[in-house]
């Protein structure tokens, strides 16, 4: 008669893809008869197992040992989890009796990845462009993330995508720009080093060349003139918060002396504000000058001559720091006021005691009055304000010197 059972030393394992699993099973023959029990395998696992020895022989009342094998392979195939795996020993003396052990059998899950850039080597002079090829050979999905990096940290990176998901056997490429910094005028080999790192930690590299070709001569011409330009624009280009501090402003005040007069010593301060110190020129008429006055400040100076009928001239200000000008056009004008005497006596024609009967005179005299002023108008690259006001009243037969402004800017 036959009877056996089998004893399993685990109920459960785990194998890792590429990796092997051993499971011992004691047989015992509980008939009456010599006999030989054949094992069978199913299950997920069936494919990647076996049993040793593939048969086992056995006396009534004796037991052996057989060991179950497995071994899947590392492939994207071969797929993370946990299945049931059945093993069948059947008596060859009497295929009715039968003995089924049940395993839990888990794969493990792993993630290798591999990593190709082309081309191998690119050329250009600030920048190259490669692909990174990214496969996933392991039986998960995965997220990975690309970088780059070279030994003197002279190169920017730049990923599009920069996080690649790849499943079981996948793979995907992204597209690498490289801008990197110039330290000589001619060829230039720089390696470089993309690195693709899952989020379970496996990292693949791979290296390519950026050959950075000889820098021309008209690029060296063309960086300098942008860079000037740059550098010229932040000098001169007024901004939001230094419009008004970059552009000269013109204030023409009364200084000790508010109405001109021939003869008589005038001061008119002039002031402008810009980035750096403001100078003048002009050639004003009635010989007066352009100077500075007794508290240092810049000013029209002088004595108008005698009959001096004023005329037009131009006044420059210019910012030594930025050269920016403004053209003020300057008016000095003169008027002359006279008076007119009538007078009526009655004289007899003999001696001089006649002369001195009666005789009435009236005479009529007209004062005037002339005031300085100074006004200014507002250009569009600048504001000035000017203001100046004085009035005086004088003498019959005497000319009185005003000055009016008006701004051009250059």
């Amino acid at each position: 008669m036959a009877a056996f059972r089998v004893s399993p030393q685990v109920p459960a394992f785990s194998v890792e893809p590429g990796g092997a699993a051993q499971v011992p099973m004691v047989v015992v023959n509980d008939g009456t008869v010599v006999d030989r029990y054949v094992p069978t395998i199913s299950g997920e696992l069936a494919q990647w197992c076996w049993m040793e020895p593939a048969a086992v022989p056995l006396m009534p009342g004796t037991e052996a040992v057989t060991v179950l094998h497995c071994e899947p392979p590392r492939e994207p195939s071969t797929r993370a989890g946990e299945g049931p795996l059945l093993v069948q020993f059947v008596a060859e003396s009497d295929p009715a009796v039968s003995y089924a052990v049940q395993l839990l059998a888990t794969v493990l899950a792993y993630v290798e990845l591999e990593a190709l850039i082309v081309p191998t080597s690119s050329v250009g002079v600030w920048r190259a462009h490669h692909r990174l090829i990214v496969q996933n050979f392991g039986n998960v999905t995965t997220a990975v993330t690309v970088s780059g990096a070279d030994s003197e940290a002279r190169v920017r990176f730049t990923f599009r995508p920069p996080v690649l998901r790849l499943g079981p056997g996948q793979k995907a490429a992204t597209r690498v720009t490289e801008l990197a910094q110039r330290t000589k005028l001619g060829h230039e080999r720089i390696e470089v080093v993309c690195s693709a790192t899952a989020d379970t930690g496996a990292v693949a590299e791979t290296r390519a060349f950026f050959i950075q070709r000889r820098l021309r001569a008209r690029w060296v011409a063309a960086v300098a003139i942008v860079v000037a330009a740059i550098v010229a624009w932040f000098v001169v280009k007024p901004s939001n918060g230094l419009a008004k501090a970059k552009t000269p402003r013109l204030q023409i005040t009364s200084g000790s002396s508010a109405t001109a007069k021939p003869g008589k010593f005038i001061d008119f301060t002039l002031q402008a504000q810009g980035l750096g110190s403001i100078g003048f020129s002009g050639t004003p008429p009635c010989n007066l000058i352009i100077g500075t006055d007794a508290a240092g400040n810049n000013a029209i100076l002088g004595t108008p001559a005698s009959g001096c009928r004023g005329g037009r001239f131009t006044l420059t200000a210019q910012d030594a720091l930025t050269s920016v000008k403004q053209l003020f056009t300057l008016n000095i004008s003169a008027t002359t006021t006279s008076s007119s005497s009538s007078s009526s006596s009655s004289s007899s024609s003999s001696s001089s005691s006649s002369s001195s009967s009666t005789s009435s005179s009236s005479s009529s005299s007209s004062s005037s009055s002339t005031s300085t002023t100074a006004s200014g108008t507002t250009s569009t690259t600048s504001q000035v304000t000017t203001s100046s006001s004085a009035s005086a009243t004088t003498a019959p037969g005497t000319t009185t010197t005003a000055v009016a402004a008006t701004t051009t800017t250059t």
